[in-house]
């Protein structure tokens, strides 16, 4: 059929009961963000379960592998152990669901262990597991042990989960039973995303774009240039004055060092220099020199006027 333009086609679980019957038994392990090499994850979960018997491990789709065992031992052991980290890549291990593969980008529910101390024995059945789990979430499976005082079930949990401390059981609205709850472990959640996987601190969408801030300088920018020229106007000085004005004062001062270069060198002396010393002396002895010559002279013009005199 055909919606809004698109065909869309409405199919029934029943149509896979074979699919289903196939893969009934399957784990898959779905990662959340890059999937590593096929070889390098084998080795990881080789060593990290320690399994008695041998399994089958595939690709199944871009994000996840599915898990094939001998035994449900063994597949009851890998689910106890629940999710992990490989390459710090969350790995999240849940049992195999029709079109699971379509979970592993956007990750809106995902299985944890809970563990719900001081367990009624009364209700110690698969209903009472499902009754209590269903405080937390939606209970998958329980782990198969002995009647104790606690029992931990598996139980898909979504973002909107509280994780809720204690549930109350109330019987016959007069008998109040409390059950404490614990969790070995809490996946990572952004409420802004409404993923699980990453915290809202870390959430791609809530980093500013560069652009922003680009675009604001910009803006900012632009009103300084705008009030500079509202001042200028509000002032009213004209650009060609200035630029007038500017060319007369640039004139001005090419004239007058074109007045100083024709101006006749000045000639400095240093005192206390050697030379100007010595140069001061040859004056000195030069002026001495015509000062006796010119006396030697009047002294001889003396003689020569007495004898004239005496005659």
């Amino acid at each position: 059929m055909m919606v809004e333009g698109k065909p869309v086609i409405h199919v029934r679980s029943e149509q896979f009961s074979h699919v289903q019957e196939r893969n009934s038994k399957l784990v898959v392990g779905s990662f959340v963000g890059r999937r590593p090499g096929f070889a390098y994850v084998r080795d990881v979960v080789t060593r990290l379960w320690k399994l008695k018997n041998s399994f089958i491990m595939r690709p199944y789709g871009d994000k996840m592998f599915t898990f094939e065992f001998q035994n449900e031992e063994d597949r009851s052991s890998v689910l106890e152990k629940g999710s992990f980290h490989v390459a710090s890549q969350l790995v999240v291990i849940r049992p195999w669901k029709l079109f699971v593969e379509t979970e592993g980008e956007e990750l809106k529910t995902i299985p944890i262990w809970v563990l719900f101390k001081n367990f009624p024995m009364d209700l110690w059945d698969a209903k009472g597991f499902s009754m209590v789990g269903s405080s937390v979430g939606h209970p998958l499976f329980t782990e198969e042990r002995q009647r104790t005082s606690y029992a931990r079930i598996c139980i898909e949990v979504d973002t909107k989960c509280k994780f809720p401390k204690e549930t109350t059981i109330v019987l016959d609205q007069k008998k109040v039973v409390k059950i404490p709850i614990e969790y070995n472990w809490k996946p990572t959640r952004c409420m802004k995303c409404d993923v699980f996987g990453h915290y809202e601190k870390t959430c791609p969408k809530s980093k500013p774009m560069p652009k922003q801030n680009m675009w604001v300088q910009r803006e900012k920018k632009e009103a300084e240039r705008d009030n500079v020229e509202k001042e200028v106007l509000e002032k009213n000085i004209q650009p060609d004055a200035i630029e007038s004005e500017v060319n007369i004062v640039e004139s001005e001062g090419e004239k007058t060092s074109e007045e100083q270069a024709l101006l006749p060198p000045v000639e400095t002396q240093t005192l206390g220099s050697s030379g100007s010393s010595e140069i001061s002396r040859l004056d000195i002895g030069e002026q001495t020199q015509k000062e006796q010559g010119k006396s030697s002279n009047e002294g001889e013009k003396i003689k020569d006027k007495q004898p004239a005199e005496e005659n």
